[in-house]
C-alpha cells in the first residue's frame, strides 16, 4: 500500500520512514493509529519536516484505535517510527 496524501485524511502506512511527506504547513484536527498488528509492540511517532515530534503512539494490547487530541498547527509531517497498521492524519 502506498501513502494517499491527495485528500483528509492523510493514510500512511510507513512506507515514507525518514522523508518529509508534507513539505508545507498543515492545521491537523487529530491522528488515528488503526489496523496495527503486534498491539503493545505497535509504535506510530510524526514529527514535522524540522524533527519535531507531535505524535508519538503505542498500540493497545485489545487492538483497538488510537487517537490524539487535537494537534493544531505543523510545520509538515515526517513518520519517524511506523512499525505497521496505518496512520490516518485529519486535517483541514
Amino acid at each position: 500500500m502506498a501513502n494517499v496524501l491527495n485528500a483528509s485524511p492523510l493514510v500512511l502506512d510507513g512506507s515514507s520512514l525518514g522523508t518529509v511527506i508534507i513539505p508545507y504547513q498543515l492545521k491537523i484536527l487529530h491522528v488515528e493509529f488503526t489496523n496495527y498488528t503486534g498491539t503493545t509492540a505497535a509504535t506510530l511517532q510524526l514529527a514535522d519536516r524540522f524533527g519535531h515530534v507531535f505524535c508519538n503512539m503505542t498500540g493497545t494490547s485489545d487492538g483497538q484505535e488510537v487517537r490524539t487530541a487535537k494537534v493544531g498547527w505543523t510545520h509538515g509531517i515526517q513518520e519517524i517510527t511506523h512499525t505497521s497498521g496505518v496512520a490516518l492524519v485529519y486535517f483541514e
